[in-house]
This record gives structure tokens, sequence and C-alpha cells, in this order.
């Protein structure tokens, strides 16, 4: 059995990790329903506005708050001042 101590390091280790792979799983998910959505249900075009413009722009607010969001959670400790640096690192 592992200690406090160490699961807490091994948290602080996969932090990094787990904030890019949940963020990234979370635009795959959300690229993917907004393409189907777009197919199936509008009439619009993959070299319109919408896929252009704002596609890529909720999938970057999505990773960004994806990233903010896990990366809180998955700290064991000074879960704000963790969100804090891994979001300015992001930047």
């Amino acid at each position: 059995m592992l200690t406090s101590k160490q699961k807490d390091t091994l948290r602080w280790i996969a932090l990094p990790f787990a904030t890019i792979i949940g963020s990234l799983l979370g635009c795959l998910i959300l690229g993917l329903f907004q393409w189907f959505s777009m197919k199936m249900f509008a009439d619009v075009s993959e070299n319109g506005w919408y896929a252009r413009y704002l596609m890529p722009f909720f999938s970057s607010v999505v990773f960004g708050y994806f990233f903010s969001t896990i990366s809180l959670e998955v700290a064991p400790k000074f879960k704000v001042i963790a969100a804090t640096v891994m979001v300015t690192l992001l930047g």
C-alpha cells in the first residue's frame, strides 16, 4: 500500500499528463460532436464560416476550460496555485 505522501507525489507527477490528455480527449469528443451535428442537422459546408471560425474557437475554449478544471482537480494540495501555474504554462 502507498502512503498518503507517496500518493500525493504520484498525483503531482501525473498532473501535467492528466491535464494534457484529458483536455485533448475533451476537445476530440467536442470536435466529433460538432462535426456530426454539422453533417446531420445543419446544411453547413466544411468550408463555411462555421467550420472555419466557430468550431476552432469553441474547441480552444473547451480545451482551456478542461485544462484548468482537470489541473484543479488532480492537484493534491495548493489546487488554485497549481491550476494557475498550469494555465500560465499553457499560455
